[in-house]
């Protein structure tokens, strides 16, 4: 893998560092549990790569909800849902 060969993802990151995606992840996120040889390998793997992560990526890993969705019943709705009325 050599730069100008497109979009890298953090898998290949790691493969081309030997070693594992969570560490490439730990070493993103400015991790402190790892080794300070580890985490300039894997940086200098990142900038030969040019790699850059996706903003899309990025969101579809959320530690929060960012949109909450409450469905709103009024009470009468509820209650005629609860119970068979005839006339």
């Amino acid at each position: 893998m050599e730069k100008g060969q497109g979009v890298f993802t953090i898998n290949e990151i790691a493969r081309a560092a030997g070693v594992s995606r969570s560490t490439v992840s730990r070493v993103l996120t400015k991790h402190p549990n790892v080794k300070p040889s580890t985490r300039k390998l894997v940086e200098e793997v990142i900038q030969k790569l040019d790699y850059h992560p996706s903003p899309i990526a990025q969101g579809k890993v959320a530690p929060f909800v960012k949109t909450i969705f409450f469905p709103l019943l009024s009470y009468s709705q509820v209650s005629l849902s609860r119970h068979s009325f005839q006339a």
